[in-house]
């Protein structure tokens, strides 16, 4: 499970996702991690000095 950090800013994430999914009239199917929604997301690790892929997640499954 996945255990955010305590200063992650979920209002940021939102609007980064959700509005051009909106703006482009797709938000009905994309734009957000829900049940039933297309996503292909990734994961990153920050260590404070590089940022790091950690994990590729497209159409459904892990590649990376």
């Amino acid at each position: 499970m996945l255990q955010p950090e305590t200063n992650f800013n979920f209002a940021y994430l939102d609007e980064q996702t959700n509005n051009p999914a909106k703006a482009i009239h797709l938000f009905s199917d994309r734009g957000s991690l829900e049940l039933g929604k297309r996503a292909d997301f990734i994961t990153v690790h920050n260590d404070g000095v590089v940022p790091c892929l950690t994990t590729t997640i497209c159409q459904g499954r892990r590649v990376t």
